[in-house]
């Protein structure tokens, strides 16, 4: 299957704009794509901490297999998927965003625990056959990924730091 990523220009701002011919766009496809087509930036450009981080990349395909990988049916399933794949980014970039070693961790801990809880749920739909096996097995390797990655995080910044006592 191929397909083309253009670009569309609209009072001068780029989005991506994607066809595939003969195939039938599935929500997050066009996300999907433009990740596929993510090309490192140039030095020039300004990037968030989050987005030098390998694991993020991965969080986001993640987020937007999540949003296709449930049917609209089962919307409790799918808005839990959503949500927690989800909370893998938003809280590996609050963490990038963070000063102290404490604050990293803790939000670098949430986002691991966002991740199992994405490979629990891709357990769930295949087990239901509420989606395609090889799509849960898919979405689970990110999942994975993002586990190991982000435990590899974790166990960079150190032991964690005790509370300081207030006296």
């Amino acid at each position: 299957m191929s397909a083309e990523l253009s670009l569309v220009q609209e009072a001068g701002a780029s989005a991506p704009a994607v066809s595939v011919p003969g195939v039938r766009h599935r929500p997050g496809a066009e996300l999907a794509l433009a990740l596929a087509a993510f090309e490192t930036p140039t030095p020039d450009e300004p990037v968030l901490e989050a987005e030098r981080l390998r694991v993020y990349h991965v969080a986001l395909e993640l987020q937007c297999l999540s949003n296709t990988l449930v049917p609209s049916v089962n919307r409790v399933l799918r808005d839990q998927f959503e949500r927690a794949s989800l909370s893998i980014i938003l809280n590996l970039a609050e963490g990038c965003g963070r000063v102290s070693r404490r604050q990293k961790r803790y939000h670098y801990s949430v986002a691991r625990g966002s991740a199992t809880e994405c490979a629990a749920l891709t357990d769930v739909l295949r087990m239901r056959r509420l989606s395609p096996a090889p799509d849960c097995f898919r979405a689970r390797s990110l999942a994975i990924r993002c586990v190991q990655m982000l435990s590899k995080l974790v166990e960079s910044l150190g032991p964690a730091e005790p509370k300081s006592e207030r006296e």
